[in-house]
């Protein structure tokens, strides 16, 4: 303990000009890459001498003194480096530090894991993005089949078949409302895209909530009734045109018309 000037040399050229009271753990600071100072100074640095004053006021004085003398590159604070300073003082003793070696190979060290910890992060991220896509083409396949399920050949016996069936159209009736007026721009019921639907991979995400008020006035004027929205629900998660078997795949939240809205997975290819 006691007061303290440091500097940083390079080739004796001085890029660093500092003060402290605890003058190891103040340098060893430096060197563990968690001060202030650029890793360039750092890097930079191949000499380390500093000089022991008797007051705080002299440590203070005296740096600023230093750094407009020097003018060390990394030195931001004080530097007015004004080129005529006339002030008389005594020149301090600079003495070299002995423990920057021991310093200088541990922040080569630390410099070298912290090389090693970048690189795992990015080896981490690439293997987040593999994940990802792995991911995305699983759900992909599981949607598949459980389409080729929905659309099989093999015939359903009695009850089972007949329902299914009976969703199925009741469900296609709507949905054929919907494709119909999507593409009839002059019709009264004209649905349009990214505001009560959006397509992603040919599959609909639509919002039924928006959608509905307009089906209901649409068929109205046709002397027709539409069932209630929360009623087709229900058939549509059991039809063939929803698509994925679970509400992780065929119910999301997306933004139309810069809101967030809760869309259903639809497949209108059949219609």
């Amino acid at each position: 303990m006691g007061y303290f000037l440091y500097r940083f040399l390079s080739s004796d050229e001085v890029i660093y000009i500092g003060k402290t009271k605890n003058l190891e753990r103040r340098i060893s600071k430096h060197f563990s890459g968690n001060g202030h100072l650029e890793h360039d100074c750092i890097y930079e640095t191949d000499k380390v001498e500093y000089a022991k004053v008797e007051t705080n006021t002299e440590m203070d004085m005296l740096e600023i003194y230093y750094i407009n003398k020097f003018a060390p590159k990394y030195n931001k604070i004080n530097n007015y480096q004004e080129k005529n300073i006339f002030i008389s003082i005594n020149e301090v003793k600079w003495c070299q530090l002995e423990e920057f070696e021991i310093f200088k190979a541990k922040y080569e060290l630390m410099k070298t894991d912290l090389k090693k910890v970048n690189e795992a992060k990015a080896e981490l991220q690439a293997l987040k993005k593999e994940i990802n896509f792995i991911s995305y083409k699983l759900e992909k396949i599981y949607e598949n089949i459980n389409n080729i399920e929905r659309n099989s050949v093999v015939p359903l016996i009695g009850y089972e078949t007949r329902e299914k069936d009976k969703i199925n159209n009741k469900v296609s009736e709507v949905l054929s409302i919907i494709k119909r007026n999507i593409y009839n721009k002059t019709s009264p019921a004209h649905i349009i895209e990214n505001v009560h639907y959006k397509i992603i991979d040919e599959r609909y995400l639509i919002d039924f909530k928006a959608i509905w008020p307009i089906l209901e006035e649409y068929l109205k004027s046709k002397n027709d009734e539409l069932m209630g929205r929360k009623e087709f629900i229900k058939l549509l998660i059991r039809s063939k045109y929803i698509c994925g078997a679970t509400s992780k795949y065929y119910y999301k939240t997306i933004r139309l018309s810069g809101k967030a809205c809760k869309v259903y997975v639809c497949s209108l290819k059949d219609l």
